[in-house]
């Protein structure tokens, strides 16, 4: 199971999300604060980058919704240990 980035995050707010991909996990950050991991089925071979903006769990959208719903990247910064 991945880990949840809904808590107390604004939103109307730039934030700095971070992963950091180690032999055996993936832990992940949001601005600068560890919120998980996950140490199962971490891939050994390379893997790419997705930056996107879907919108999770879409199927519980309903009349009240507003779209189209924005995620706003400043930039994205790669480096390798």
């Amino acid at each position: 199971r991945y880990p949840s980035l809904t808590a107390n995050i604004n939103s109307n707010a730039y934030h700095t999300f971070g992963c950091l991909w180690e032999p055996g996990s993936l832990k992940w950050y949001v601005d600068g604060t560890y919120i998980g991991q996950i140490t199962t089925a971490v891939p050994a071979e390379d893997m790419i980058l997705l930056v996107s903006s879907e919108v999770r769990n879409a199927a519980q959208a309903n009349n009240e919704t507003v779209w189209p719903k924005y995620f706003t990247f400043d930039y994205v910064r790669v480096w390798q240990r």
